[in-house]
């Protein structure tokens, strides 16, 4: 009786394994993965509270020598020019009734993207971030791909054109959930100005957004080896990766460590 009642057990969970396996293959069946054309991205505004949902497009697609798929995407219609683009356009209102309003002073050439600086960018995330934060950090789990979206960040600075401070990168733990991806964001703030050498720009900042992503990769790969981690601790090895990775560490970053 007893090996009759275990045998009905043992078909009945390879039964429901087989149901639930049919259930998330339908679910999944839809679902976008990393290096699809577009990809629709739930957005959340921390500052006004708006939820929104933007369509990207792919703007680089690459792969690591360890074999590691990186991938670049742009607001839809981001390379052909600035006004007009949702997430991109200064101007862009995520929530036209509420009291927020965009900043109005914030040129639209602030935010250009050319597709010769995001291949330069995907050849930095390709050729060095990638495998530099991984050698230290441990490797990336979950699709094993990276995804980085550029776009004009909904901060403080967005809505307050006194503010001097902004959003230049995060790592949302969020979309390793619901998008099943490893996602970066970079802002598209002064986009020229910041990616690249700047050799002979006396304006620019060199590597400026190559050094976010290589921080906020640190992030997400210790959301996979130690989530844990105390923030300071965290952040301490977030900009660790910047030096890692060759690239000028950020004055405000040291300026925090000095004074905290």
């Amino acid at each position: 009786m007893q090996s009759t009642w275990s045998a009905t057990l043992r078909l009945a969970v390879v039964l429901a394994a087989a149901v639930a396996a049919m259930l998330l293959g339908a679910a999944n069946a839809g679902a976008a993965t990393p290096g699809d054309p577009t990809l629709e991205v739930p957005i959340d505004d921390s500052t006004s509270g708006a939820s929104y949902t933007q369509t990207f497009v792919r703007a680089f697609a690459g792969e690591t020598d360890e074999g590691t798929p990186v991938y670049i995407y742009v607001p839809q219609g981001a390379l052909a020019g600035v006004a007009g683009v949702d997430s991109l356009d200064p101007q862009f209102d995520p929530d036209t009734t509420d009291e927020f309003t965009p900043c109005a002073t914030t040129p639209d050439g602030d935010f250009a993207i050319t597709q010769a600086q995001i291949d330069a960018l995907g050849q930095e995330l390709e050729g060095r971030i990638v495998r530099v934060d991984e050698e230290h950090y441990g490797p990336m789990g979950g699709s094993d791909a990276l995804v980085t979206l550029v776009y004009n960040v909904q901060d403080d600075s967005y809505y307050d054109c006194a503010e001097t401070t902004y959003t230049a990168g995060y790592f949302a733990p969020d979309y390793l959930d619901s998008l099943g991806m490893n996602v970066i964001v970079i802002d598209a703030y002064d986009w020229a100005n910041r990616v690249g050498a700047q050799t002979g720009n006396a304006d620019g900042v060199p590597f400026l957004y190559e050094g976010v992503i290589a921080h906020e990769l640190e992030h997400l790969l210790m959301e996979y080896s130690d989530t844990n981690e105390v923030s300071w601790v965290d952040e301490g090895l977030a900009d660790m990766a910047i030096f890692l990775n060759g690239y000028p560490a950020g004055g405000s970053h040291v300026a925090y460590h000095q004074v905290f």
